[in-house]
């Protein structure tokens, strides 16, 4: 199914961060979407979708189903990169140290003038239905092409010593969750997150379908010039350049 691309209003304004800390000053966690732990997460009683913020720029929705007949609807927001010193978001290039385990650093930031953006998700499945969890649905942008932090529901395989910022995230159940990705001499620009592609995909025993992808207006000032490719192919709903750029 070819996704379609659409312009629409924002929405009202309510922000939910992704969060994180440092060893050096421990910052303060949201309950949404940021935490370790997303066991300790209390959801609430009916899970609903995100609000779109005001500094969205792009919205990315597919409904993905098992072969043993769940459902699970996805959403996406991603929101404008922001610098590394933006007060109102120390928790993001924080986190990202975390999981970097001591490769990056608050001083390299600045040398090098880095950016993070930030993207929301919901999995929402009907109710009492409960999505099979051996059954993953990938999030991009993926490790292979960018450092990426993840909490809430994104998991990750932590099958061995690597760094946590350098494996991908997935989605195997209902819930909420924030990823986010660094990227250096992109401070005071804000474009270089659309050289990577955002959205989901998945593999053998899992269909996407519904998918569709609205980039903003505030998205469409921010892009940069680049050349997005919407994928058609069955297991993908996800947008960005069809060459993704290696930022890591």
């Amino acid at each position: 199914m070819s996704p379609r691309i659409t312009s629409f209003a924002l929405a009202a304004a309510v922000l939910v961060a992704i969060a994180g800390c440092t060893a050096a000053a421990p910052a303060p966690l949201p309950t949404e979407t940021f935490v370790s732990d997303p066991a300790a997460v209390e959801e609430p009683a009916v899970l609903t979708p995100n609000p779109v913020d005001p500094d969205t720029t792009l919205i990315i929705r597919a409904v993905a189903t098992a072969d043993s007949g769940e459902t699970l609807s996805l959403e996406m927001h991603v929101h404008q990169s922001i610098r590394w010193d933006d007060i109102a978001s120390q928790t993001v290039p924080a986190a990202l140290v975390d999981d970097c385990a001591g490769t990056l650093s608050a001083p390299m930031f600045a040398d090098q003038s880095w950016s993070f953006t930030r993207a929301t998700l919901t999995a929402i499945p009907p109710e009492g239905v409960v999505w099979p969890e051996a059954q993953t649905i990938s999030v991009l942008p993926s490790a292979d092409s960018v450092l990426v932090t993840g909490r809430g529901l994104l998991a990750h395989a932590a099958a061995d010593s690597t760094p946590l910022c350098e494996q991908s995230k997935f989605v195997n159940g209902a819930g909420r969750g924030g990823l986010a990705i660094g990227v250096a001499g992109d401070a005071d620009i804000f474009t270089r997150w659309a050289q990577h592609r955002f959205g989901f995909t998945v593999g053998e025993g899992v269909t996407l379908a519904e998918c569709t992808i609205e980039l903003t207006p505030l998205g469409a000032t921010l892009v940069g010039g680049a050349t997005w490719a919407p994928n058609s192919a069955p297991g993908d709903c996800s947008t960005g350049p069809a060459v993704e750029a290696v930022d890591r």
